[in-house]
């Protein structure tokens, strides 16, 4: 019951952030606020674009961190499992960072040395996983177009255009083994 609770309360909360209206609202009230409870919650691109940003995806996009946190062990041992069964299939395994939004755009640059995709980052590095980090790219190519929707956390047609196309033009992609006929015969247990 706590759970559907928290659930049905998660989706009430998460359609009133997206609400014009709230936006609206939310844009007149916070700068009246004090500076520490402020959050920069739209910013306008340089094409005139303007998107909006989650609070909580900005505080902790905004955090630093030590890398010793659980969240970080049990994604690497999560990505361990994903590589092992990858290459159990013949395949290889690489990882595509995509960065919020509020990763992206709300945060200021000196804060994503110790952020948490600069620390998963070292960790795909370390194990000698091949990663392709978007965050300059996506940033740069900001500057002609806005790459996200307005409200939501997904990239738009531009942004995916330039996923794609940076990935299409990262080499370590066409050194990668795609696999073998072996993962059609595993049962749903083995997958």
């Amino acid at each position: 019951d706590r759970r559907e609770s928290a659930r049905h309360q998660n989706r009430l909360v998460r359609q009133l952030q997206y609400n014009p209206t709230f936006l609206w609202l939310q844009s007149m009230v916070e700068p009246q606020l004090p500076v520490t409870s402020r959050v920069i919650h739209r910013k306008t691109l340089p094409d005139g674009g303007e998107l909006f940003f989650d609070r909580k995806k900005f505080r902790f996009a905004a955090r630093a961190f030590s890398g010793d946190e659980k969240i970080f062990r049990n994604l690497h041992t999560a990505l361990e499992e994903v590589r092992t069964l990858a290459t159990g299939i013949g395949a290889s395994f690489a990882v595509v960072m995509i960065p919020s939004k509020e990763e992206l755009f709300a945060v200021p640059q000196d804060l994503h040395a110790k952020g948490a995709a600069a620390i998963v980052k070292q960790q795909l590095v370390d194990s000698g996983i091949p990663v392709l980090d978007l965050y300059p790219v996506l940033r740069e190519q900001a500057s002609v177009n806005t790459p996200y929707f307005r409200s939501d956390i997904h990239l738009n047609r531009f942004g995916n255009r330039v996923v794609a196309d940076a990935i299409l033009q990262w080499d370590e992609i066409r050194e990668l083994r795609i696999g073998s006929q072996k993962s059609d015969a595993l049962s749903v247990d083995e997958r």
